[in-house]
């Protein structure tokens, strides 16, 4: 890529909450590690001095501390990526801190048209199978289905896009909207739940039948480590044999919270369970590779068990394979489950057309 390119092309990262700052300096050195040519962003207010002498060491880092008017959380990103846009930028990528690169994300670009708004597959078990629900619910009018449900932890926009932004932005700033946003999270409507489920209603609707949708496909572009059943069985031996791809996407509990805010949210078993399988992530083993050069705060890492030992010495050390019999387990129980209520049901339909 030529220089003149690379002026063209920016990353985005916003993020106001400064119980994630570990994430955004993981996120900041793998950057400037697999991709060092790409000018990158860094929206967050709560910036210490620590943070901002921490920065200075990536050339292609910039550290922006100006909050963005009205927004916070993840409803920043239409207006993140507009900023950069109007700044110049022709291409701007947004990545959720939640994020750590595992190597390059343009190596895995070919077979994506240049011009599509590119967006990532949800997890595994998230089917998309209320196409259109959405857009419906939202007042509009449905043009197309989308192949999968979109999650918008990464994002490639550029200035074809721009009024896709603008109305995304819109909605999410709407009185509607951000009263849903005041509700738990599962009692809000589908079309509100988050930035992502407004972003899949306009990507739905004829307004925007338009705009050319690509997906970064989980497993093979990205892993949605939302617990074990997200990173299936065929992911992991897919990324065995063929490397991690570019993104890691912690989502869900974070590994370098706290164990007493993690038991804020689950309890007993559960707690030990789900706190064993974030040791065991390919986001923790990725980053573990910063922890003895420049980032002194990942203690969080170093907080092993016999169990988590005990399965990385089973998995030979490889991220893929770390975890892949309690996955197995996991995955064999998960879908029994399914197949049984399946069954149930249908035999009940059976049953009342007999009748």
């Amino acid at each position: 890529m030529s220089n003149n390119e690379n002026t063209m092309l920016a990353i985005c990262i916003a993020e106001d909450r400064s119980s994630e700052e570990i994430a955004v300096k993981l996120l900041a050195a793998s950057i400037s590690k697999h991709c060092p040519d790409i000018k990158t962003i860094i929206t967050y207010p709560p910036a210490t001095e620590n943070f901002k002498i921490y920065i200075r060491q990536f050339p292609n880092i910039e550290l922006r501390t100006t909050a963005f008017p009205g927004v916070s959380g993840w409803n920043v990103k239409p207006q993140a990526l507009l900023s950069l846009l109007a700044e110049g930028y022709q291409e701007v990528w947004w990545i959720d801190s939640d994020i750590i690169l595992s190597n390059d994300f343009r190596n895995n670009l070919e077979g994506f048209s240049s011009s599509a708004f590119l967006v990532t597959e949800e997890p595994s078990n998230h089917a998309y199978d209320r196409c259109g629900e959405r857009t419906k619910s939202w007042g509009l009018e449905v043009g197309k289905s989308l192949s999968f449900s979109p999650n918008s932890g990464v994002i490639r926009a550029n200035i074809k896009h721009i009024s896709l932004l603008e109305k995304w932005k819109e909605l999410l700033e709407s009185n509607t909207y951000k009263s849903s946003q005041r509700e738990p999270f599962y009692t809000r409507p589908l079309h509100m739940r988050s930035d992502q489920d407004v972003l899949a209603s306009l990507l739905e609707s004829r307004d925007f039948a338009w705009v050319s949708v690509d997906f970064f496909r989980r497993g093979k572009d990205i892993i949605q480590y939302f617990g074990p059943i997200h990173y299936s069985v065929k992911e992991r031996l897919h990324n065995f044999l063929f490397g991690l791809p570019p993104f890691i996407h912690s989502q869900g509990l974070k590994p370098w919270w706290d164990s007493s805010e993690i038991q804020k949210i689950v309890q007993g078993w559960e707690f030990y369970y789900k706190t064993l399988m974030l040791r065991i992530s390919p986001y923790n083993h990725v980053a573990a590779s910063y922890n003895n050069s420049f980032i002194k705060d990942l203690g969080w890492k170093n907080t092993h068990s016999f169990s988590s030992i005990l399965l990385s010495v089973i998995g030979l050390g490889n991220p893929s394979l770390t975890g892949l019999p309690i996955v197995f387990v996991h995955s064999l129980i998960y879908y029994s489950k399914i197949f049984i209520k399946s069954c149930i049901r249908n035999k009940a339909i059976s049953f009342k057309f007999e009748r």
